[in-house]
């Protein structure tokens, strides 16, 4: 009964989350389990992490990079990315945070920077995500670190 409950609860939040984030795509944890386990699609795979620090201290996806919910530079976020190797290689950026809310909000973020006339030449070369139901999901299904 508490599995099913907790199920139903996970599908609200991220069916919540994806009416108040439209333009955001979503990648589902399967999805993303295959990108970090095979190298078929030859593109960087860019994990950021949007929770505070000592959320992110306790547990994190397995190479996934701390960005503070808080931030409003996107610059030093694009250059995260840039600092990929963007200009050599595609890149897919998947952001998530604990249900989706926070991860979805910079997901909007970057694909509106992404948008403007200094980023043309890399937009072309980069996708963005939101994991569905991130790291609660994530770890529910098993999916560890």
């Amino acid at each position: 009964m508490w599995v099913q409950k907790s199920k139903m609860a996970m599908k609200l939040a991220t069916e919540a989350v994806k009416v108040r984030f439209p333009s955001v795509p979503n990648i589902s944890t399967e999805e993303l389990c295959h990108l970090m386990k095979t190298d078929i699609s030859k593109r960087k795979l860019l994990l950021l992490d949007v929770r505070e620090e000592k959320e992110f201290h306790v547990s994190h996806i397995c190479n996934a990079l701390h960005v503070s919910p808080s931030l409003k530079d996107m610059e030093s976020v694009m250059k995260i990315i840039s600092e990929t190797g963007v200009s050599s290689e595609d890149v897919t950026v998947v952001c998530y945070c604990s249900v989706g809310y926070r991860s979805s909000s910079l997901a909007q973020q970057l694909l509106y920077e992404l948008h403007k006339p200094s980023y043309q030449e890399m937009k072309s070369r980069i996708l963005v995500y939101n994991l569905e139901g991130s790291i609660f999901k994530w770890a529910n299904e098993g999916k560890g670190p």
